[in-house]
């Protein structure tokens, strides 16, 4: 399980995207903003991720480590 905690973030992201080390996306999901948001990664084998979280207007990218 992955927490995005968005409750305190001014940016309305309203979608996560998972991309593997390759950059081939293995996940995709909405997410709500203004809340604590938790999406299930269990089906993804160990390693190193990029998750892209974005809105109608911005995009950012935080580093994953699944162990």
């Amino acid at each position: 399980i992955f927490n995005i905690d968005l409750t305190n973030v001014e940016q309305q992201f309203n979608e996560v995207t998972i991309f593997n080390i390759l950059g081939e996306k293995v996940f995709s999901a909405e997410v709500s903003p203004k809340e604590l948001n938790s999406i299930n990664l269990s089906n993804l084998a160990k390693g190193y991720y990029l998750a892209r979280l974005s809105s109608d207007t911005e995009t950012t990218t935080i580093k994953l480590i699944k162990n």
